[in-house]
């Protein structure tokens, strides 16, 4: 039995030694001056952040949620913007609707139109591998879904936690990358 309490201690120490480790990596990447720079949207931003916390070994877990190598593929992958994404849709969840827009440069608004309170978010998209990742900028870790379906004019989303969206086209937006 002492054994096996000494192993769960060590454990523990390791997992706080490697913490602090993810944690000072966090702190060293976010001092990066071009990271409060005003010029770059919040996609270059968190990119550059991602790479730096790849560069020393380090998650993205340290600014409060989940790692994994898929996480750090989508955002290498951004922007990917396919054209028939952009537009704006009425997203149906079994807690409310929202209204968001997703433009071909990766922003996105979402609008609460019922249930919860009235709020909008804003942040980026992309699609990589048949996953759309909407990244908040006030908020982590970001929604990751994979395209269950996927029909001209409406899609849906199964989230990690395997909560259903369903996306309904409203209207088109111009678009300076897609013809049509």
């Amino acid at each position: 039995m002492g054994l096996l309490l000494m192993a769960f201690f060590l454990y523990l120490g390791m997992a706080r030694h490697t913490r602090s480790m993810q944690l000072a990596a966090v702190q060293e990447c976010g001092e990066i001056k071009e990271l409060r720079s005003n010029t770059l949207s919040t996609l270059e931003k968190v990119k550059a952040l991602a790479a730096c916390l790849k560069a020393r070994n380090a998650s993205l877990s340290g600014v409060g949620g989940p790692v994994n190598r898929p996480m750090y593929e989508i955002l290498e992958a951004l922007p990917a913007t396919p054209c028939k994404y952009i537009g704006v849709w009425y997203a149906f969840r079994k807690d409310g609707v929202q209204r968001v827009t997703f433009k071909d440069n990766s922003d996105f608004l979402t609008e609460s139109i019922k249930g919860g309170e009235a709020t909008a978010e804003t942040g980026f998209w992309g699609v990589h591998k048949q996953q759309m990742a909407l990244f908040y900028e006030a908020s982590w870790p970001p929604e990751i879904g994979n395209i269950e379906i996927d029909e001209d004019g409406s899609f849906m989303l199964t989230e990690r936690n395997t909560t259903h969206t369903v996306f309904v086209r409203d209207k088109t937006i111009p678009s300076t990358s897609c013809k049509g």
